[in-house]
């Protein structure tokens, strides 16, 4: 843990972004599973809106909403980092992305 945040307090950008591809790939397979990136994606966006006073109601259908954001964000992510179209994104993969894609992406 103390690794982690020294890395993203003083690390490289590589280093950065090696530990961002660690923490996508949950299940430690070398790749991310689309499954894996829904969940990150869907985990940011419900974070990021406000649910309760001033905002959406619990009640509203916002989690309906919300689900469908992180879809469509998990779907344009692979279509654009998955460029051997076999359904993971590998380190090479997430590297190329970043470079080509990364300073217009939000949450990396």
């Amino acid at each position: 843990f103390v690794t982690g945040i020294l890395i993203f307090c003083r690390g490289t950008k590589l280093e950065k972004l090696r530990l961002a591809f660690g923490m996508f790939d949950t299940h430690k397979t070398g790749y991310i599973s689309r499954d894996e990136m829904f969940r990150f994606i869907d985990s940011f966006i419900r974070a990021s809106v406000p649910i309760g006073q001033n905002s959406f109601s619990p009640t509203d259908d916002v989690s309906g909403i919300l689900n469908t954001l992180a879809l469509q964000a998990t779907k344009e992510f692979f279509s654009l980092a998955d460029t051997n179209d076999d359904d993971q994104v590998s380190w090479s993969e997430f590297l190329r992305f970043y470079r080509q894609y990364g300073q217009k992406v939000q949450w990396l």
